[in-house]
């Protein structure tokens, strides 16, 4: 599973995430830095990409353009970027622990 940190989340998480997550990137990264919501969604879909906010505006676009791609969206709150990194983010298979007070996987 490749994630995309929406702009919400920092660049400097990415490098953390990568052996669990191989290419994994942030929108900045790839030239969506200002974009808008549909934008990044098309840019996750044809890159066939998870997309990870903390933007509930991408619950919207789900209900309306329907899956893919997948949407986790953190409910953290104000959090650094160190703390996020810490997150246990995924088990020994590599897939997203359900860790439902944090975040909602769509």
């Amino acid at each position: 599973m490749k994630l995309l940190l929406d702009e919400n989340l920092s660049r400097n998480i990415v490098p953390a995430l990568q052996e669990a997550f191989p290419g994994t990137t942030q929108v900045a990264l790839v030239g969506l830095e200002r974009a808008s919501d549909r934008a990044v969604w098309e840019f996750a879909k044809a890159g066939e990409f998870t997309i990870v906010t903390k933007d509930d505006d991408f619950l919207g676009l789900l209900s309306l353009l329907g899956y893919p791609p997948k949407i986790v969206l953190l409910t953290l709150g104000n959090c650094t970027n160190r703390q996020i990194k810490l997150m246990p983010w995924c088990d020994q298979e590599k897939k997203l622990k359900p860790l439902w007070r944090m975040m909602k996987l769509a």
